[in-house]
């Protein structure tokens, strides 16, 4: 039996029909499967990034039991210590101008006393 050209047309275009299906089911198959690599490194990478904040979190958790930071110290410990060392002073300052206070008081009184002591001799 001989082949008409129109089946071989058929058959070719059946054939082409074939393969551009295969083509875009192995295109969706790549797609698909880069768009899952791409996800499983971000994962990836979000997991790395909650490990490592977990890591620092307990060095600087070991960090602060210790008494020297060794420049390790954040800004707002830096504030802190720096807040507390003029709450201090001011206490201090305070506390002596209260002493040097009561002090002038006491030093007054028998002076006072001793004045008019005089007056009463006189």
């Amino acid at each position: 039996m001989p082949v008409k050209p129109l089946d071989l047309q058929v058959n070719i275009n059946s054939l082409v029909e074939v393969s551009r299906l295969e083509g875009d089911r192995h295109a969706r198959e790549t797609d698909r499967q880069r768009h899952i690599d791409k996800q499983n490194i971000q994962d990836a990478i979000k997991q790395d990034q909650r490990v490592n904040q977990k890591e620092e979190s307990a060095e600087t958790g070991k960090l602060s039991d210790t008494e020297k930071h060794f420049g390790v110290k954040t800004v707002l410990e830096d504030e802190a210590d720096f807040l507390e060392e003029q709450n201090r002073k001011r206490k201090k300052t305070s506390d002596k101008k209260q002493e040097t206070q009561k002090k002038t008081k006491h030093e007054k009184k028998p002076l006072q006393q001793e004045e008019g002591h005089l007056d009463i001799m006189a």
